[in-house]
């Protein structure tokens, strides 16, 4: 659970930054028309087509990349118009759900040693407080009030270990 919270931080944090980026985007000039920059090209142009090389008009070219771009953004736009359920209160489940297999699994792939190192001696701290010292592959009974915070905590834990990792890893590069 302590590796989801921190799966939850980190997909939080990225998230975020992803959001940041995007609105400064939206303050950087403009692309210059494709109709303009169409006309200012000419000639032609190689194109290697599977080990076949054929030659185009590279105002042409140029215009169909644009008529790509333009049909890919519209694309994009509809994807990200489309609203996370529970009206924004699942975004970060919602953004997670998208987000491809060897993303998601670098959510959790660039966890310190120092990070795993604490969430395994909280874990015997825990266990040795609340049951004498176990060890090994013994088994634990509780109540399922006591589960739940237990996996409450485990996850708030995680989380907010993830939140102090980034903290540090922030200060180190201001201090650069």
């Amino acid at each position: 659970m302590q590796m989801t919270g921190y799966m939850f931080k980190n997909a939080e944090y990225r998230q975020s930054l992803k959001q940041s980026l995007e609105k400064s985007a939206a303050l950087l000039p403009g692309e210059a028309p494709a109709a303009q920059i169409a006309s200012s090209v000419t000639g032609k142009i190689s194109v290697d087509m599977g080990g076949q090389k054929v030659e185009v008009n590279a105002a042409a070219f140029v215009a169909d990349l644009h008529a790509e771009v333009a049909q890919l953004k519209s694309a994009l736009a509809r994807v990200q118009a489309v609203p996370t359920e529970g009206g924004g209160q699942g975004a970060l489940l919602s953004y997670m759900a998208t987000l491809p297999r060897e993303q998601l699994q670098t959510l959790s792939s660039d966890i310190s040693s120092d990070v795993l190192e604490c969430m395994e001696m909280l874990i015997e701290t825990v266990l040795a407080r609340d049951a004498g010292g176990l060890g090994g592959a013994t088994v634990v009974e509780g109540t399922g009030m006591k589960m739940r915070e237990l996996l409450v905590w485990q996850l708030i834990i995680g989380y907010k270990l993830r939140e102090l990792e980034q903290r540090d890893q922030l200060n180190k590069l201001m201090a650069k």
